[in-house]
């Protein structure tokens, strides 16, 4: 069961799920790339970065894998890491807003930071998520619905 799924309150329903974008993979799979490359000059060294890589391209798969981001029609629930685990549960009343940051690469694939700050000054950045913006709507068609009841 996953920490959104075990995190649910009575009646409370999924209405947005996000991940972490597919470009946190990039940088290690192009680094067991160039590590066969190394391999076919200097055996020993190539092998060396190839593990070094792999275990690297591994552990992004595996944070990409288990990192999750909801918004339920009650609250923001996101989770990060495998053994160090950082969670964040927002109530949507609570929320002040929700700035999406977004270099020149993230704007073209698609991704980004999203910063949430809720009542008291809390500041909580979560970058190279996929679809930001779409994230931010989520959050501020829910904030609206819970605003008309």
């Amino acid at each position: 069961m996953s920490y959104i799924e075990s995190s649910l309150l009575d009646g409370e329903k999924v209405v947005y799920r996000a991940t972490l974008h597919w470009v946190v993979l990039l940088a290690p799979v192009l680094f067991v790339v160039i590590s066969l490359f190394v391999m076919a000059l200097w055996v020993y060294l190539g092998l060396f970065f190839l593990i070094l890589s792999l275990i690297w391209a591994l552990s992004r798969f595996l944070g990409r894998r288990f990192t999750e981001f909801a918004i339920t029609d009650r609250r923001i629930l996101i989770k990060t890491g495998i053994l160090n685990r950082r969670s964040l549960e927002v109530i949507l009343s609570k929320v002040e807003s929700i700035a999406v940051e977004q270099s020149i690469w993230g704007r073209m694939l698609n991704f980004g930071t999203i910063v949430v700050k809720g009542t008291g000054g809390t500041r909580q950045p979560f970058s190279t998520i996929a679809t930001p913006f779409e994230f931010r709507k989520a959050v501020q068609d829910q904030v609206a619905t819970i605003e008309k009841q």
